[in-house]
């Protein structure tokens, strides 16, 4: 098995997961009750850490 398409597979799957997570906080925070600022930076910097990991992990299945 190349380890190169091991670990483009593993940075791809922690960036679903960055990215699920991100979105998940940020729709549980949409309540008008109980804003929170923190909770959206949070999310913030899950979701562009999930797309940082899929965009390396595209780069890596491409590189030669």
């Amino acid at each position: 098995m190349n380890p190169r398409y091991t670990r483009s597979g593993s940075t791809r799957v922690m960036g679903n997961i960055s990215l699920g997570s991100g979105l998940l906080t940020s729709l549980l925070m949409v309540s008008p009750n109980n804003p929170s600022f923190g909770a959206y930076v949070l999310a913030a910097l899950l979701v562009l850490t999930g797309l940082a990991l899929r965009i390396e992990a595209a780069l890596l299945s491409r590189a030669p």
